[in-house]
C-alpha cells in the first residue's frame, strides 16, 4: 500500500514522513505538560520516553494499519506535530488522532492538517468513516473537529484506563459523504460556521 510514503502539502504546512532526525521535536512536543496533558502521556523526560512513540508509529505504518505524519511548516524541517490515523481499515474506519507545539495553538494548523489528512483518508486509504475519541476538557480539538464537520456521537462514561485512572471521552465521527459535500459547500462559499454543540 505504502511503496513510497505519501508526503501531503497545504497552504502553509507540508506533511512529512517522521524519521529519527525529528526524535528532538517530538521530545520537545510531549515535554509540555500542556500538550501531554490530553493525551494519556506522562511528560517525556528524556529521548528514549519519545522513541517508544516513535517506534510505535513505524511498526503500524510497516503492518499498514496505521500512518502518522510530521507537520512541518513550509520551509522547515523540523516538526511541530503529529497527525495521522492510529488505526484504519479500508471501506471500514479509521481513528484520527492529531498533536501540535502549545506556541502552535489556536492559528488554524491542526485544521488546515486534518482537512489534508482526511482527503487522503477517504480518496486513497478508501476510509468510509473517520472517528476521533477527545478527552472531555480538551475543548480546542472539540473545536477543530467540528470545524471540519465531524458530528458528535456521545460521551462515553470511563472510555479509557490509564495511569491508574479512568477518563471520559466524547466519540466525534464524520462519513466520507459528509466531508466531501462540505468541500463542496466550502467551494461554492456557500458553508457557514457551525455552533459548537453543548458537551
Amino acid at each position: 500500500m505504502f511503496e513510497t510514503f505519501p508526503q501531503l502539502t497545504t497552504e502553509r504546512l507540508e506533511l512529512i514522513e517522521i524519521k529519527k532526525t525529528h526524535l528532538i521535536d517530538f521530545f520537545n512536543l510531549f515535554r509540555d505538560e500542556r500538550v501531554a496533558l490530553y493525551y494519556q502521556i506522562i511528560p517525556f523526560k528524556e529521548a528514549k520516553d519519545a522513541q517508544v512513540y516513535l517506534d510505535l508509529f513505524e511498526f503500524r505504518l510497516k503492518r499498514e494499519t496505521g500512518i502518522r505524519w510530521g507537520i512541518a511548516l513550509k520551509g522547515f524541517t523540523e516538526i511541530i506535530g503529529t497527525i495521522g490515523f492510529n488505526s484504519f481499515q479500508r471501506n471500514h474506519t479509521g481513528n484520527l488522532a492529531y498533536d501540535l507545539q502549545f506556541n502552535f495553538w489556536n492559528r488554524g494548523y491542526a485544521t488546515e492538517a486534518a482537512r489534508a489528512v482526511l482527503e487522503y483518508g477517504f480518496d486513497h486509504l478508501q476510509i468510509r468513516r473517520v472517528e476521533a475519541d477527545v478527552v472531555i476538557g480538551n475543548t480546542a480539538s472539540d473545536r477543530v473537529l467540528v470545524k471540519l464537520g465531524f458530528k458528535f456521537d456521545g460521551a462515553v462514561p470511563t472510555r479509557m484506563y490509564w495511569n491508574g485512572s479512568y477518563y471520559d471521552k466524547k466519540v466525534f465521527s464524520l462519513s466520507r459523504e459528509d466531508f466531501n459535500r462540505r468541500g463542496e459547500e466550502r467551494d461554492s462559499g456557500n458553508v457557514f460556521p457551525e455552533p459548537l454543540p453543548e458537551f
